[in-house]
């Protein structure tokens, strides 16, 4: 998704924010136009850095100007500024380090109508000064204590969090692995304040009229009619909100702190992200999700900062679940110091347990993905270093798009990042009355966080599951999340018919295809491999496979592990989902992914010792098999829609050849920690049929039988789906905008696609 470090790495809360500070600046009428009608350029023009704050870029008004264009060097797209936000005469506009980024040279061009002026004469930009750094240490800190955080878990699954501090000049290696032998404990970690990104706040505003992108970018106007959201409660896990800035005043929010109980000190970060979610259309800042509920937990004390560290979000999270949060927002991001690393002591052993609480409780928990991409060298946190709660599997991580719809170069190139939304220069609300340009993927978050509050609203039933799938087939090939896509994806009415892709303006049409591969076939035949060592092929039955006696039941353990829940004698099902994007030509392209249904590829293994519980070392993998869609359609001389759908499976997959398998993706892996237990502790293996070193080769034999039915499913390709069942004509359900169609395919594979309503006449 997406060389220098440029931050600080250590455990703790990093809040995924930048900010552009914009003070007023507005239009005169000292200065003619330029002859062909359109202003002329501005001139004065300075760059200046003001005591680290920022870079303070001045120019004088131009008298028929209807805007200025801010343009830094190296950066695609310029800054707007408009006319009626200068004063007496002068325009200044403050950039903070991450906005400004690497440009050494800045020009302003006046706007006249559609007229561009030529640009002003070439600025320097000042060089920063270097910020300070710290240098990362493998070791502890000496002559001082540490403060550990433990994790333990109650009998309903509930988990709380306490702190043990280790004095200084004691082993804190020694005293962590004490600790993890106590009963029902879950995971113990290294207590770390929260610290921000560099770029961070100020308390400096703007008058109106700057950014909200956002809207355009995920098609506002196509969402359910306000209040969107109504009746769905969104925890926001932060710092503190001003709930009675303008923009926020009319919204139902609640506020808690969990570290420091009964006190409500406005926060800015937090009030911006809430600002993104349910702010007001008569402020200056739109809200996605207006009618939804807000409930703030703050996670820092009265000084700004977080105490408890990872310990507080861990019970935060907890108490929004408690409170009835159905979607729960963290634009916060907890690392791991080289030191805590070596001692395998990081965030997420404290965390997982929160984090599988909201799982289990139907909770969708959303988080930033941080600002660590190394896409230029001028992110502040460059090394795509993981974060937590992002990196768990269960959490939507969310990374950032510019507003061209390309991936913002400081969203992290993390294979856990699950969709991408708006993250740079959006406006938001800060207190006390105020406003500003933020960057960050703190921001993405909260616009994913609404849109699946939307979403809730008008689909209570739907479950954490329901939204991750819905998610990952809505989104562009580069990962960005189409708003309208996922909705439809989830059978929610949209206020329009048909969308339009704002970025490409091609028609929007989710899709699905489940392929049915029939019994006695290649694929058929290479998953009930995969399910036990006999051959389906030599059965007329399924009976077999069940009897204790052909093999004994023990011989194929390993690959019931696996969890491939497929009955034998069925057609063996794969499902794709995707997006299809149709121009005004008819011409289709789109993307898509592959699932086999009903197909969980790993193992959990429990170790022999008491109190292990929810820490039971588990083992997980997939393919994620990429689709390439390619197509045309268009009217017959009776008006009928007519046309043919290619779909070729494989990563390098072309509109009209197969592709190859990507490489597997361990998605988890602790199997060593039960190998570490075991030989701490000289415990024996609780399963004597099934001794330790043979328990340690399954994820292996697994994956030897599982790998051939991805690959197989991948030879098959490509499916074309032609004239008569594409574009389907049989609507889901009456007066549905969902249709369908099935039949054959080559080979005797049949198929069900399934896909939006095309609408030719909006694109024409």
């Amino acid at each position: 998704m997406i060389s220098s470090r440029s931050a600080v790495r250590t455990t703790g809360l990093v809040v995924g924010a930048v900010v552009l500070l914009v003070p007023a600046c507005t239009g005169s009428d000292s200065d003619p136009g330029a002859e062909d009608g359109g202003a002329s350029a501005p001139s004065s023009v300075s760059a200046e850095i003001d005591n680290d704050d920022g870079l303070v870029v001045s120019f004088e008004a131009v008298g028929d100007a209807d805007a200025y264009l801010l343009h830094l060097a190296g950066h695609d797209e310029p800054i707007r500024i408009e006319s009626d936000q200068c004063a007496d005469g002068a325009c200044s506009v403050t950039l903070d380090r991450l906005s400004a980024a690497d440009a050494d040279e800045v020009t302003v061009s006046a706007l006249s109508g559609e007229v561009e002026s030529e640009p002003s004469a070439a600025v320097e930009v000042p060089a920063w000064p270097e910020p300070e750094r710290q240098p990362e240490s493998a070791t502890p800190p000496a002559n001082e204590p540490i403060d550990l955080l433990v994790s333990e878990v109650d009998a309903e699954g509930r988990p709380t969090v306490r702190t043990v501090t280790v004095p200084a000049g004691q082993d804190v290696e020694a005293r962590i692995g004490e600790l993890r032998q106590q009963d029902g404990v879950a995971g113990v970690s290294v207590a770390e304040p929260i610290i921000e990104d560099e770029g961070g706040f100020s308390t400096d505003g703007f008058p109106a009229g700057l950014a909200t992108w956002q809207v355009e970018a995920m098609d506002f106007d196509a969402l359910p009619a306000e209040p969107r959201g109504e009746g769905v409660t969104v925890a926001v896990i932060d710092d503190g909100i001003t709930a009675t800035h303008p923009n926020l005043d009319q919204a139902d929010i609640t506020e808690t702190n969990v570290v420091e109980p009964g006190r409500d000190t406005p926060g800015e970060h937090g009030t911006a992200v809430t600002s993104l979610i349910v702010g007001e259309h008569s402020g200056l800042v739109p809200g996605i999700a207006t009618g939804a509920a807000i409930r703030v937990h703050d996670v820092y004390n009265d000084g700004g900062e977080q105490t408890g560290g990872v310990g507080a979000l861990a019970e935060a999270i907890v108490a929004a679940v408690d409170d009835g949060a159905q979607v729960i927002n963290i634009s916060l991001t907890a690392r791991c110091a080289a030191w805590q690393e070596a001692m395998g002591s990081c965030p997420d052993e404290v965390l997982r347990p929160a984090v599988e609480y909201a799982e289990n409780r139907d909770v969708v928990v959303v988080a930033s993905a941080g600002n660590t991409g190394d896409g230029s060298d001028w992110c502040p946190g460059g090394g795509n270093e993981t974060g937590w709660p992002a990196a768990f599997e269960s959490v939507i991580a969310v990374g950032g798009t510019a507003r061209d719809g390309s991936v913002w170069p400081c969203s992290p190139d993390v294979d856990y990042v699950d969709v991408l939304a708006p993250a740079a220069h959006l406006r938001a609300a800060v207190p006390p009355d105020e406003y500003q340009i933020v960057s960050g993927t703190s921001f993405s978050a909260p616009l994913v966080s609404g849109l699946i509050a939307v979403a809730l609203a008008e689909r209570p039933d739907l479950t954490p599951a329901d939204i991750r799938t819905a998610l990952s087939s809505s989104v562009a090939e580069n990962g960005r999340l189409i708003a309208t896509a996922f909705l439809q994806a989830l059978n929610i009415e949209l206020s329009v018919e048909s969308p339009i892709d704002p970025t490409t303006a091609q028609q929007i049409v989710p899709f699905s295809l489940g392929l049915y591969f029939p019994p006695k076939s290649e694929v058929w035949r290479r998953a009930g491999l995969a399910n036990s060592p006999l051959d389906p092929a030599a059965y007329s039955d399924g009976e077999a496979y069940y009897d204790d006696a052909q093999p004994p039941e023990d011989a194929f353990y390993p690959w019931r592990s696996a969890g491939l829940e497929w009955g034998f004698d069925d057609p063996f099902t794969v499902l794709i989902g995707g997006l299809l994007l149709i121009d005004a030509d008819g011409n289709v392209t789109g993307t898509g992914h592959l699932q086999p249904h009903e197909y969980y590829t790993g193992h959990r293994v429990e170790c022999p010792r008491p109190g292990f519980g929810i820490g039971t070392p588990w083992f997980s993998y997939r393919w994620d098999v990429p689709v390439t869609v390619s197509g045309h359609v268009a009217e017959d001389d009776v008006g009928r829609d007519v046309g043919e759908l290619t779909l070729s499976l494989g990563e390098e997959a072309t509109a009209q050849e197969r592709g190859k398998l990507p490489d597997i993706k361990i998605t988890h892996d602790t199997l060593d920690d039960c190998e570490t237990v075991l030989a701490e502790y000289e415990a024996a293996w609780q399963d004597p049929g099934h001794p330790w070193s043979e328990v340690k080769t399954w994820p292996d034999k697994s994956i030897s039988v599982t790998e051939p039915v991805y690959r197989q499913i991948i030879l098959e390709s490509p499916f074309v789906i032609d004239e008569g069942f594409f574009p389907p004509a049989e609507p889901d359900t009456p007066d549905s905008s969902v249709y369908t169609s099935g039949g054959t395919l080559a080979d005797g594979v049949g198929f069900r696609l399934r896909v939006g309503d095309i609408d030719f006449a909006q694109l024409s």
